[in-house]
């Protein structure tokens, strides 16, 4: 009886490793799938990653001169607007170059450009007279540094003694 019992158990249980091998074997496609898709997926983040980061530096300027646009104070106009990196520790510096009816004028742009979050520490480079078909009129330009483009200090400090934070 015993052995009857055990026979009939043995065969459930081969019964239930071939519907396991059985189904298996029809997911195979699917894990070739799955591993195709990762190399793919391995092989476009490069592109990913630049896409995105050109996205959100699209971003950066669509705020910028929407920020200006929206901020210039009147009796100042920009005739330039250009960004600069000087070295590899550097930031990017945006430089404004424009024309304005008084000095004051040229003040409350600095002032406003300090408050967008895209441009850092403002300052006058220069301003100087200019004689023009209507009148005199200001020169000036004013420079600051695009946020988030200086590279991290505690990383280059890092860098230069050794020492790694966290460790």
């Amino acid at each position: 009886l015993s052995a009857g019992y055990f026979t009939v158990a043995t065969n459930q249980e081969y019964a239930k490793v071939a519907a396991l091998e059985q189904a298996f074997e029809n997911a195979k496609p699917f894990m070739k799938q799955i591993a195709d898709n990762k190399l793919e997926v391995t092989t476009l983040e490069p592109r990913i990653q630049t896409l995105t980061s050109a996205q959100e530096s699209t971003m950066k300027w669509f705020r910028i001169m929407d920020h200006l646009k929206t901020n210039m104070p009147e009796g100042v106009w920009l005739t330039s607007v250009a960004c600069q990196k000087q070295g590899p520790d550097s930031g990017v510096t945006v430089s404004l170059k424009g024309m304005s009816t008084t000095q004051e004028a040229v003040g409350y742009l600095i002032l406003r450009v300090d408050s967008s979050k895209d441009i850092e520490t403002p300052n006058l480079v220069f301003t100087q007279e200019r004689r023009t078909e209507k009148g005199s009129a200001l020169e000036f330009e004013v420079s600051g540094l695009l946020s988030g483009s200086k590279p991290k200090q505690q990383a280059l400090s890092a860098r230069h003694s050794g020492y790694l934070p966290g460790k």
